[in-house]
């Protein structure tokens, strides 16, 4: 994707605001909003969307990504796949990941665990206690990057966000 594609989407999401009788008066986060309108689509669109942007501007399709993949996309890794992620990744990792998070990652991670390895991780929650939320992002960045990589080996498979039950 060339710098005029981003400047066309970039004047179509103004022209759309204009259209709705309102004045804009602040700046439009635009990666922010790419962002958002990438979550609506196709999961293999939105992949080959970011991987143009990332070839046309590497550090805006870096920003980007970081907004589109969040530990969200757990929610679309079937269960199976995902007990044999959790099972090479230690309790401390999953804890600080989890901390602050979306009830419903918490709850599709920590189902995915057994029983006794649930009861550690939730005991190791506790006893984290309150840390950075710098510390938490940091954790769950790295654990979506293994996850990346592991999907671009063909080992973990994300189920498109329509297809979820």
């Amino acid at each position: 994707m060339d710098n005029d594609a981003l400047d066309r989407m970039q004047t179509a999401l103004r022209e759309k605001i204009r259209s709705m009788g309102k004045v804009v008066t602040q700046e439009v986060d635009g990666p922010s909003t790419l962002a958002a309108i990438l979550k609506h689509l196709s999961l293999d669109h939105e992949d080959r969307l970011l991987r143009g942007i990332e070839e046309a501007n590497p550090e805006l399709g870096k920003e980007i990504k970081e907004k589109v993949y969040t530990l969200d996309l757990l929610l679309n890794v079937d269960d199976k796949e995902l007990q044999d992620v959790l099972r090479t990744h230690p309790d401390e990792e999953i804890a600080r990941m989890l901390k602050g998070r979306d009830m419903r990652v918490s709850e599709k991670v920590l189902h995915n665990l057994s029983a006794r390895r649930r009861q550690m991780v939730e005991e190791e929650i506790l006893h984290l206690g309150s840390i950075p939320r710098r510390e938490a992002d940091e954790a769950a960045r790295e654990f979506l990057d293994y996850l990346m990589r592991l999907s671009d080996q063909g080992l973990v498979h994300f189920v498109d966000r329509d297809q979820l039950v």
